[in-house]
């Protein structure tokens, strides 16, 4: 399994030990559960806000449809369906921001108090990830998660009372933990930040009015101090330590 317990909300030590031992036991039960003519339909669904790639095949989306995932297309919606169906989860897709994930929350907990919120977030993003689990969401989850995979986290939250976190988020904070921030001057940031959007050299200097050769230079130094190899490299590195 590819998740992690964030913190215990029952007694932590007790929690800890038998971490282990818990997930392989839902690993193995979501096995049996989702294999052909073994599918188990929830005894309340999980409603779906937004996107999801791995729902959105044609085998997911049988899967997620079979065990009781039903989508809710726009928030207006939301409240609707809420009180019809009383899900036990709201799960939000990643291309929902964080104002309108904020106000789905509260629309969906006028309808149902106890709803449980999980998120599905990118891989690496763990700003976003420790600023939602202090707003008490209890799962989040990487974005590319299969269906089998979330429902096994899942599962996992509501029987230990622990918020479940893809194991990719942890690693980004040991990352953090273990490695200083390096100090950028306010050009290199300018520059990171564009390239963070996905922008060329060409594109940078355009913008900052400023030669292709002076953005190569920024970009040298960059990948020097974040001690990366190319482009993409410096992009993770930066996100992992915060700097984008």
């Amino acid at each position: 399994m590819a998740y992690q317990a964030a913190h215990c909300r029952a007694t932590p030590n007790k929690c800890a030990a038998s971490w282990g031992r818990i997930v392989s036991k839902h690993a193995m039960e979501a096995r049996r559960l989702l294999s052909p003519g073994g599918i188990a339909r929830r005894e309340r669904p999980i409603l779906l806000l937004g996107g999801w790639q791995s729902a959105s095949t044609h085998d997911g989306g049988a899967l997620a449809t079979a065990v009781g995932i039903l989508r809710c297309g726009r928030l207006d919606e939301l409240s609707t369906m809420v009180q019809s169906c009383q899900p036990e989860w709201l799960l939000i897709g990643l291309e929902i921001d964080d104002y309108d994930v904020q106000r789905a929350v509260h629309v969906a907990r006028a309808e149902r108090p106890a709803i449980r919120l999980a998120l599905l977030g990118r891989t690496n993003d763990w700003h976003r990830c420790e600023s939602w689990l202090r707003r008490g969401c209890d799962a989040y989850l990487d974005s590319s998660a299969s269906v089998t995979q979330v429902l096994s986290a899942l599962e996992v939250d509501s029987d230990l009372e622990v918020s479940v976190v893809h194991r990719s988020f942890h690693r980004v904070r040991h990352i953090r933990a273990q490695r200083p921030r390096p100090k950028l001057t306010r050009r290199e940031t300018e520059v990171l930040n564009h390239l963070f959007r996905g922008m060329s050299n060409r594109e940078i200097a355009e913008v900052l009015h400023v030669s292709e050769n002076t953005i190569e230079y920024h970009m040298r130094h960059l990948l020097s101090k974040l001690e990366a190899r190319n482009r993409l490299k410096a992009v993770e590195q930066a996100t992992a330590l915060g700097l984008v």
